[in-house]
This record gives C-alpha cells, sequence and structure tokens, in this order.
C-alpha cells in the first residue's frame, strides 16, 4: 500500500504540471483585486503555514505502540515564515511528539512568481532528527498452562518461566541524532484580503539517503498560508 507521503508527492507532480498549464489562464480568470499582490511593493512579510503532512502523521496521545507503523515520525504542523521582498523566504518548522522523537525542519527558498498570484519556488532545507529509544514490547517464546507458569503482559495466554523476552520496535528511521540536508520544491497560489495574504501550496522534498521512512523523499499541502505584508 502506498504511504501518505507517496501519495503527496505523486498528488503534487499532478497538480504542480495542472498549475503550470493554468497559469497561462489564471491572468485573465482572477479578481482584480487579487491581482494587485505582485504590483504592491513590500519590505517583505511574516506568517505561518499549516501543514497536511504534519496533521496526519501527528502521533496519537497514549496511542499503544505494538508495531513499528504504530511509531509514526513527527512532522511539523505549523511553519512559521518570514519573507524579504516577496521572493526570499527563510521557514522553520518544529515537531516533538513528547515521547521519543522531534524533527526540525528549516529551508531557504526563492519564490520565482509566474504571474501576479502564481509562483513556484525551490531551496535548500536542513533536516534535525532526534530519536531518543526505541519503543519495546514483550514477547512469549513458550507457552505453558500449569499453574507455576506466570502471565504475559497481556494476561492472557500464559507463559512459561523465562521465556517471556522484551524486543525493540525499530523503524525504518536513524537512531540518536542526526542531520540530512537536502532540496525543496513546489508551486503555489495566492491571494491578497485586506491586510492579509493567504496561499496554498504543494511541495516536494529530496535528501540522498535511503530511509524508507523518513525526509528522503515525499511531498506535502501546506493547505493554509497566512502572512501579514509590511
Amino acid at each position: 500500500m502506498l504511504s501518505i507521503k507517496i501519495i503527496l508527492a505523486l498528488a503534487g507532480w499532478a497538480l504542480f504540471c495542472f498549475f503550470l498549464q493554468l497559469s497561462g489562464t489564471m491572468s485573465f480568470t482572477v479578481p482584480v483585486a487579487a491581482q494587485d499582490i505582485q504590483k504592491n511593493s513590500t519590505t517583505g512579510s511574516i506568517g505561518s503555514y499549516f501543514s497536511v503532512a504534519g496533521a496526519f502523521y501527528k502521533p496519537i496521545p497514549f496511542r499503544e505502540i505494538q508495531e513499528s507503523e504504530d511509531d509514526v515520525m513527527p512532522i511539523p504542523l505549523i511553519l512559521f515564515s518570514i519573507k524579504y521582498k516577496k521572493n526570499f523566504e527563510a521557514i522553520i518548522g518544529w515537531e516533538d511528539d513528547n515521547d521519543n522523537e522531534n524533527l526540525l525542519k528549516f529551508f531557504l527558498r526563492y519564490n520565482k512568481y509566474a504571474n501576479n498570484n502564481m509562483y513556484i519556488f525551490g531551496g535548500p532545507v536542513l533536516w534535525y532528527f532526534n530519536k531518543k529509544f526505541h519503543f519495546t514490547k514483550f514477547i512469549c517464546n513458550e507457552y505453558d498452562y500449569e499453574e507455576n507458569a506466570v502471565y504475559s503482559l497481556e494476561n492472557n495466554p500464559l507463559c512459561k518461566p523465562g521465556s517471556l523476552r522484551e524486543v525493540e520496535i525499530k523503524t525504518d528511521r536513524p537512531d540518536g541524532t542526526s542531520i540530512a540536508f537536502g532540496i525543496i520544491s513546489g508551486l503555489g497560489i495566492e491571494y491578497k484580503l485586506g491586510f492579509f495574504v493567504f496561499s496554498h501550496e504543494f511541495e516536494l522534498f529530496f535528501s540522498p539517503c535511503q530511509y524508507r521512512d523518513f525526509v528522503c523523499f515525499g511531498g506535502d499541502f501546506k493547505f493554509l498560508g497566512v502572512h501579514f505584508e509590511f
């Protein structure tokens, strides 16, 4: 079954092609008020983005970890952003599952506007990941129903004395502290309402690593960005 990161990546590529085709006619269809965004001269803006991947991968509190799929990697839900003259942007996000892992995402990017509302972007990204420990569970090697048997953690069935062992629930992510560098690219559309600029973005990321459940490759949809211009 395809993971959510692969699904987001494929969806991002499809919408990337769609938006590029749409950008040729966008200037004739969007409202005039929205087309004035690029014409207004601004020093910069500050704001935040909200991530679909961050919402999907947010760990469930008090969830029992029995398999590696239960131990999801935290991904930043909210990313804070500062722009200089709309084109240069720095973004940072942090997520901690308050248990065994945390992840910081920091990237710089350049926004290239195709017209007054649509833009593509790209730049380097730094991922800081820290895994404190592996979750564990108990497995019984041999069962026994005699009176001198002891219960396993599940209390059923009975386990022979000495047959109960503790095993780590390992994920395909690096252990300890690690830093990964990569690139991010994508596209977005924005519009202005009052003093705020709203945006919606698709992004793809790639880092030269070989883990299956990490930041080596994937996509994200930032379903809402809100910035205040100054």
